[in-house]
């Protein structure tokens, strides 16, 4: 694997810490913790919800990172593309927490696919569709477990 192809190790270091409240909130409730119907899975609802939205500022950034330098006009499709996430995350804040899972992971597999096409298509690090298949898979197996719990 070439250098340009290797995840940072910072980088891979802090996208699993981001996992971690995923995994620690779902072994909570999958454990049965005595809060876990009314203060756990809360938790990781809004948990997911702001990860969704952080990710999708991701994709503001390299959106005005494109263009930098290169005298060409920001795409809007990819700005209401970064927006999207948040306004899913927020939305998912609203249900009961089946629900609530369904479109986090709804939301966490389309930009995962995003993610996929724009690591292939030069607009991000060549690592980074390897690190982002990696973190979304262990979510969503994650928010999975609830789920069906």
């Amino acid at each position: 694997m070439s250098q340009l192809e290797q995840i940072p190790r910072s980088v891979n270091l802090l996208g699993w810490a981001g996992v971690l409240p995923f995994a620690g909130l779902s072994a909570l409730v999958l454990l049965d913790w005595s809060a876990s119907k009314d203060t756990i899975e809360p938790m990781l609802i809004a948990y997911g919800a702001i990860i969704l939205s952080f990710m999708g500022g991701v994709h503001w950034g390299i959106a005005m990172t494109k263009t930098v330098g290169k005298n060409i006009p920001i795409q809007p499709w990819h700005l209401v593309l970064s927006v999207i996430p948040a306004l899913l995350g927020w939305t998912a804040t609203f249900f009961d927490t089946r629900y609530a899972i369904a479109v986090l992971a709804v939301g966490f597999v389309a930009l995962l696919i995003v993610d996929m096409n724009w690591a292939s298509g030069n607009c991000a690090p060549a690592w980074y569709g390897k690190l982002r298949l990696q973190l979304t898979s262990t979510v969503l197996l994650c928010l999975g477990a609830v789920g069906i719990s």
